[in-house]
Parts: structure tokens; C-alpha cells; sequence
């Protein structure tokens, strides 16, 4: 037999037949596989709205390309292994053991290397998972600006772990066997980045409507005062906030399903009251998510819907100041500012009533027992009275500004506490963030103090004696609070009417 010219180079190692199935099943098992991933994601975006009260991870729409982009070329690249295995076998014209031993090496590189890529990005993606599931991660961990050139070489290292070895076995053809490839790998990462499976904005717009932060765009107030509540699974949340079609104010209870009127809170809280057991009626908390905007006094009306249900727990929710988190991260749903309502006495109630209506230069007016509660019990304290309103604020009569009023109630603080009490009166006309901004800076002043004192006695801060569950208080804390207890009045409504009846009679017995 002649030797012809030529006879070293390889020729046709691959039979065409075999190579038109291999890329019609690359791009078959690429789109299946980008298929799961994606379906998976939104899996798993559900699933953290779903866990813990966490917050729905939601990708805008280039945040949702760029990840799809991701999940596609993942999907091409572990698809173009699995089909370069599928060609390879059983596919060579000529049988050289020198063919037959770089096949088997490039199909036993691509199993060890799609393999251990799966091995790996299913445990992390798992732990990622179950992280996500069990903290609102998507503000401490962002992959695009965090990772943004790991997202796109782990596809292309995927893509390229079986090159060397197939570059030893296609020879001279290797260039335009990797040129050829490679584009149809960009191609299909591509094209596959551009088809959503489902409508994620309508997903996102099915589980947000039930938030009353997504569908009223409520934004509570922030303060530096931020205390989380002791018994979440004792809260109740109500929610408060301006309707743009009848720029009423609208409450909500629970979520934004179950909305009513602020008259018709009682009637509600009621029903939520009788479910409780003793010991939970008393320790249950009302978390009152208000939005900034809110006239102060469609506040004060809910509170007096909440007395009227009795109960005499409330927070006000606040995001957490100077905070590398924005205000809407979970961990805020259940912080903010408590404060103790004090409970309705119906006989104060019928008293005044009847008592309004007497001309006081004729008649003694005979106050019951009932009426004599801390009206007259902080008369004896040392006591400073702050009044809010929209421009001015006041220190019994004086106006101040808010550097000096928090001097001020520093130096008093410190010299009368315990004896002290603060009396806070706020405009009903004011926005409910002034409120909070006022409220926030007499507590803050209150916390300075203990920390002040814990660090000087104890060289610790107030924070590290149970700083999220006062059930069991440590020594070194009743020490401190009792030193400096938190007396904050807001008189309610039926005392500012009583004051009223006590500053225009001139003769007042009590029985």
C-alpha cells in the first residue's frame, strides 16, 4: 500500500452525525437545566418572605438578567460537557490507542470537574439557603457588587476544564473546535438570560400586597432609642396610615387584609383580647407601625381605641438611627419605643361629665377616689413640663432647641432622679415623626444616664446586663434603673380634662 501525503494528520476524528446530535442535545439539556435553576431561585425568593417574618429578596429588573445570565451560562456550560461526552464516545473514525486514551481523559476531566462543581455550588448554595431563610441577608451580602467578575469566570472555568485535553486530541482542529464553541456557549448564555418562566414582578406583587409597607408606602420615623420587644410572639401589629384617596387616616390589624376605621379598632382589639389568657393580656404588646406623615392626633384617637379594648401595652416601631440598614429591615418590625398606657376608670369618666356642666362659684366640687390617681400622686416630684408644637418646643413656658433641651434634661436628670418626673404634652396638630423626635430624645437621655453610671460602677455598659429580655434582670440592673426610672407622662384626655375642672374650682373635696 502507497503512503499518501498526509497520512499523520487526523482526519474527520469526529463523524458529522454524532456532532449535530451532540449540539442539538447541548442546547436541549442547557435549557432544562437554566429551567431548574431559575424555577429554583424563585423557590427560593419565595420561601424567604415565607420564614421568620423575613423580608422578600427582590431583584429589580437588571439585578434579575445579570442573575439570569449566571444561572444560563451555568446551565450551557455543564451542558456542553455533558454532551462533549455523548460525541466523543463510540464517535472516532480512527481507532489509535493515542485517540482512544485522550477521549477517555477528556471525558474523565469533564465528569470530575462538572461534578465537583455541583458537589460545591449545591453546598453553598444549601447553606446560602438556609442563611437567607433565617436572616435578611440581601443587606449584608450583595454577589453583584461583592462578586460581580465571580458570577461570570465560574461558567467560563466550568466551560474551559475539559480544553486540554481535547486540544491533545483534535490537534490542529482544536482553535476552531474552541472558537466555534465558545460562541455558541455566549450565544446561548445569552438568549437564555432573556427568558423568564414566570412573571416575577406579578409574584412580587402577590406576596408584597399583603405588606402594608409595600401597598401604602409606609414609613415609620427613626430614633436612637431603639429597644427590641421581649415577647415577639406576644405581639400584636397594627398598622396606621394616611389613605391617599380619602386622606383619611386607615388602620390595619395584623397585615394589610383586615383594614377599619380607627372608631372600629376597639371592637376588633377586643376579639384579639378574649383569645388571650390572663397572663398574656397583661404581658401582650400592642407594635404600632405609624407612619412619619400621620397627624399626632389620629395617634392619640388609636390610643384611646387601644385603652378602650384594654389593653395598656404599646411599641412604637422605629427604624434604628445612623444604622447601616434601611428602615424596612425586619429587624426594625419589632423595635422601636414602649410606652405604657394608662388604663380608662369609667367613674372619672362620669364624673367629668356631670362635673363640666357645673357652675364651679356655686358648687363644691367632690372629686371620687378614682380621679385621684397621678394627677396628684407626681405633684410631690420634681418635675419639668415639655410642650411640642409644630415650630416651637417649650420647657415649662421656655422655648428651647433641641441641643439645649437635651442639656437641660441631663443636668435634671442626673441631680433629682429618682425623684423626677418629665410631663410631655404634644400639639395634636403636629406629624407624628415630630412627635417621636421628642419622645426619642427624653428616652435617649433616660439610657445616657444608665450608662453613664454602669460604666462608672461597674465598667460595663448598661447593654451588657440583659439587653434583650428584662424578665430576669440582673442586680446590677435594678440598681440602675432604680436610680434612674423612666417617669415619661402624657396626661390622656380625661386627666387634661380634669386638670381643666381643678385650675376653675375654687373649692374641691375628694371621697
Amino acid at each position: 500500500m502507497p503512503i499518501l501525503k498526509g497520512f499523520l494528520r487526523r482526519k474527520g476524528v469526529i463523524s458529522r452525525q454524532r456532532l449535530t446530535s451532540g449540539i442539538i442535545l447541548w442546547i436541549t439539556y442547557s435549557y432544562i437545566l437554566y429551567a431548574f435553576f431559575y424555577l429554583l431561585r424563585e423557590v427560593f425568593r419565595i420561601l424567604t418572605s415565607g420564614f421568620g417574618e423575613q423580608l422578600l429578596l427582590v431583584l429589580n429588573t437588571k439585578e434579575n438578567l445579570i442573575y439570569n445570565l449566571f444561572y444560563a451560562s451555568i446551565a450551557s456550560s455543564l451542558g456542553y460537557i455533558f454532551s462533549l461526552k455523548f460525541v466523543l464516545r463510540n464517535s472516532t473514525i480512527t481507532q489509535s490507542k493515542r485517540s482512544k486514551f485522550f477521549i477517555r481523559r477528556t471525558i474523565n476531566d469533564g465528569d470530575f470537574f462538572s461534578w465537583s462543581f455541583l458537589f460545591w455550588f449545591g453546598k453553598i448554595t444549601s447553606a446560602l439557603g438556609i442563611w437567607y431563610l433565617m436572616f435578611p441577608l440581601q443587606f449584608d451580602i450583595d454577589f453583584l457588587s461583592v462578586f460581580p467578575h465571580l458570577l461570570f469566570l465560574f461558567p467560563i472555568v466550568v466551560f474551559l476544564s475539559t480544553w486540554p485535553s481535547l486540544r491533545m486530541f483534535l490537534g490542529q482542529k482544536s482553535r476552531q473546535w474552541m472558537i466555534v464553541s465558545f460562541a455558541m456557549f455566549s450565544t446561548m448564555s445569552f438568549v437564555f438570560a432573556y427568558k423568564d418562566f414566570i412573571e416575577v414582578d406579578k409574584i412580587n406583587h402577590n406576596i408584597l400586597k399583603n405588606s402594608v409597607e409595600y401597598s401604602y408606602g409606609l414609613a415609620v420615623p427613626g430614633s436612637d432609642y431603639h429597644k427590641p420587644i421581649s415577647r415577639r410572639y406576644l405581639a400584636i401589629d397594627m398598622y396606621l396610615v394616611n389613605d391617599s384617596v380619602t386622606s383619611m387616616p386607615i388602620a390595619f390589624l395584623t397585615d394589610a387584609n383586615n383594614p377599619m376605621e380607627i372608631n372600629d379598632v376597639t371592637e376588633n382589639l377586643v376579639l384579639k383580647h378574649g383569645e388571650l389568657s390572663e397572663l398574656e393580656k397583661y404581658q401582650t404588646v400592642i407594635n404600632l407601625h405609624i407612619d412619619k406623615d400621620v397627624q399626632l392626633s389620629h395617634v392619640n384617637k388609636l390610643k384611646r381605641e387601644i385603652r378602650s379594648a384594654r389593653f395598656d401595652r404599646i411599641n412604637y416601631s422605629t427604624f434604628k438611627m445612623h444604622s447601616k440598614y434601611p428602615s424596612n429591615h425586619p429587624f426594625f418590625k419589632n423595635s422601636g419605643i414602649e410606652q405604657i398606657l394608662y388604663p380608662i376608670y369609667s367613674e372619672l369618666e362620669v364624673f367629668l361629665d356631670s362635673a363640666e356642666n357645673l357652675d364651679f362659684s356655686k358648687y363644691t366640687i367632690r372629686i371620687p377616689e378614682a380621679a385621684r390617681h397621678r394627677f396628684f400622686y407626681y405633684k410631690k416630684y420634681n418635675r419639668v413640663e415639655i410642650k411640642v408644637e409644630r415650630e416651637m418646643v417649650y420647657v415649662n413656658g421656655k422655648q428651647f432647641s433641641k441641643a439645649k433641651l437635651h442639656a437641660i434634661l441631663h443636668e435634671l436628670i442626673k441631680k433629682y432622679s429618682p425623684n423626677f418626673a418629665i410631663i410631655y404634652t404634644a400639639s395634636d396638630d403636629i406629624k407624628y415623626e415630630r412627635y417621636i423626635e421628642f419622645l426619642d430624645l427624653i428616652y435617649s437621655v433616660y439610657y445616657q444616664l444608665k450608662n453613664e453610671m454602669s460604666l462608672e460602677l461597674f465598667n460595663k455598659s448598661f447593654e451588657y446586663w440583659h439587653p434583650f429580655d428584662n424578665r430576669y434582670p440582673s442586680e446590677e440592673q435594678v440598681s440602675i434603673n432604680a436610680k434612674f426610672p423612666r417617669i415619661v407622662i402624657e396626661w390622656t384626655p380625661e386627666e387634661k380634662r380634669l386638670i381643666n375642672i381643678l385650675k376653675k374650682a375654687s373649692n374641691v373635696r375628694y371621697w
